[in-house]
C-alpha cells in the first residue's frame, strides 16, 4: 500500500486523483454484492503509486485510465460475465464525470492461485491498493516473485512491445502524424523501449516491479547499453509527467529509428539468454527459436503434444532445406510463435534472405518488402495478437492484410 497515487505529481492532481478513486470505489462496491467478490484491486500504475501526468496548458491531468481488478469468490463463466457487466455500467458514469477511462478485469481467485508466475501477477502482488475486500488476498501470493516468473511470458511481453514498433512504421510512412495520432505514435515508443529494456533487466536478474526501481537498476545495471539506458529513462520519465510541447517539435520517424536499434539489440540478448545460446546472431535465430519449440512440443506432455499435433495438421512446411528439430518446430509452432519469430524481420529489418522468407511465410504476407511484411504481420496480430488492434488501425488509419493461422 502506498500514500501516493502518481509518480511524479502535484498535491492537486493527487487530490484529483484520490477523488476518482474514491468515487468508483465507492460507487462499485455498492453495485456488486459482496458474495461475489473476494477482493476488488486499484492496480496498474496507480495501484502502484506510479501513475502518470499530463501537462496541458501548465495544468497537471491524470493521463492513464484507472486500472480496477475485480477478484471473484468461485463463480462460473457466465457469473463473471454478470460482474463485468455489472462494474462496467457502475463506473461508466465515474469514468464520463472524471474525464478519463476505467478498465475493469474479471478474474476468479482460484484462477490466480493455481496460475503461473506471469510477470503481470508478480506486479500486482507487489503493486495494488486494496479498494475493498480482503486486504490480505493480494499479499498472500507469495510464490509470485521476480525470479519466478515464466522466461517465456517476458519473451512474449517483448514482443508484444516491440509491435507497437511496427504500427508507428506503418502510422509513420503516410507522414508526419499529427494531434491524437502523433501523440499515440509517441506513447508506443514509449511503451516499446520500456518494454525492450524491463525484458533485458529480467534475463540480467534486475527485474522489479516498481518502475521507478528499475529505472535506477537500468542506470547502474553491468550489461545495459548505454543508448538503451538513456531511452529507457527518458521514456520513463514521459511515463511519470508527460508534456506534448517538447514533443511537438522532435523528428518521431529519427527517434523510432533510434529505438528501433537499441530495442533490436536488447532483443536479441534477451533471446540469447532464453534459449541458452550465446553468440547468437539474426541470421542463426530461425533455427535456434524453432528448435527450442519442437523440444518443448517434446517435453510438454499429452495437453502441449495434441495442440501441436493439431497446429502441425494445419501447417505448411517451412520455406528452405532445414533439419528435422528445425522443420518440427515449424510445424508445432502457434500462431503466436509465429509471430514472434517473424517479429525481428518486420519491425528491425534484421536477417538475410531464408529469415525473411520464414517470416513472410510465418504472417502469411503477400510479399517480403517492408510494407507487405508489416500489412501481414498487423493482419496476423490482429487475428491472433490483439482483438482490439483491428478497430485501432482503423482510427489510426493502418492498411493491413487478413492474417492470422499458420500459413
Amino acid at each position: 500500500m502506498t500514500a501516493r497515487l502518481t509518480a511524479r505529481g502535484g498535491p492537486a492532481v493527487e487530490a484529483r486523483v484520490a477523488g476518482i478513486v474514491a468515487d468508483a470505489s465507492a460507487t462499485l462496491r455498492a453495485a456488486l454484492p459482496s458474495s461475489l467478490y473476494r477482493a476488488v484491486l486499484l492496480v496498474g500504475g496507480y495501484g502502484r503509486g506510479e501513475g502518470g501526468v499530463q501537462v496541458v496548458r501548465g495544468e497537471e491531468r491524470p493521463a492513464n485510465n484507472l486500472d480496477v481488478l475485480v477478484v471473484t469468490s468461485a463463480l462460473g463463466t457466465v457469473a463473471r460475465g454478470a460482474v463485468k457487466r455489472i462494474a462496467d455500467a457502475a463506473l461508466g458514469p465515474v469514468a464520463a464525470r472524471a474525464g478519463i477511462g476505467i478498465d475493469v478485469g474479471v478474474v476468479p481467485a482460484a484462477t490466480v492461485e493455481r496460475a503461473p508466475c506471469r510477470v503481470f501477477w508478480y506486479d500486482v502482488r507487489h503493486g495494488h491498493r486494496t479498494l475493498f475486500g480482503d486486504p490480505d488476498w493480494a499479499p498472500s501470493l507469495a510464490r509470485f516473485t521476480a525470479d519466478a516468473i515464466l522466461p517465456s511470458d517476458v519473451r512474449d511481453l517483448l514482443v508484444n512491445r516491440a509491435t507497437l514498433l511496427v504500427i508507428d512504421d506503418s502510422v509513420l510512412a503516410r507522414g508526419r502524424p499529427e494531434g491524437d495520432v502523433r501523440r499515440q505514435v509517441v506513447r508506443h515508443g514509449i511503451k516499446a523501449v520500456i518494454g525492450a529494456g524491463d525484458a533485458l533487466l529480467f534475463f540480467l536478474g534486475g527485474y522489479h516491479w516498481k518502475n521507478a526501481e528499475r529505472q535506477r537498476r537500468m542506470r547502474e545495471r553491468p550489461g545495459v547499453p548505454s543508448d538503451l539506458a538513456a531511452l529507457y529513462d527518458e521514456a520513463m520519465e514521459t511515463r511519470f509527467r508527460s508534456d506534448d510541447a517538447p514533443w511537438d517539435a522532435r523528428d518521431l520517424a529519427a527517434w523510432v529509428d533510434r529505438l528501433r536499434a537499441a530495442a533490436r539489440d536488447a532483443h536479441l540478448a534477451v533471446e540469447a539468454r532464453r534459449l541458452e545460446k550465446a553468440g547468437l546472431t539474426w541470421e542463426g535465430y530461425p533455427d535456434v527459436a524453432l528448435e527450442a519449440i519442437a523440444l518443448e512440443a517434446v517435453r510438454g506432455g499429452p495437453g502441449r503434444w495434441l495442440r501441436a499435433a493439431a497446429a502441425a495438421a494445419r501447417s505448411r512446411g517451412l520455406p528452405g532445406r532445414a533439419s528435422r528439430a528445425v522443420e518440427a518446430g515449424w510445424r508445432f509452432a502457434t500462431a503466436r510463435d509465429r509471430m514472434g519469430l517473424a517479429l525481428p524481420v518486420v519491425a528491425y529489418g534484421v536477417g538475410d534472405s531464408r529469415f525473411r522468407a520464414i517470416a513472410r511465410a510465418a504472417v502469411r504476407a503477400r510479399g517480403d518488402s517492408p510494407a507487405a511484411l508489416r500489412r501481414g504481420y498487423l493482419g496476423t496480430w490482429g487475428a491472433d495478437g490483439d482483438p482490439n488492434f483491428p478497430a485501432a488501425a482503423r482510427r489510426l488509419g493502418i492498411d493491413v492484410e487478413d492474417g492470422g493461422g499458420p500459413g
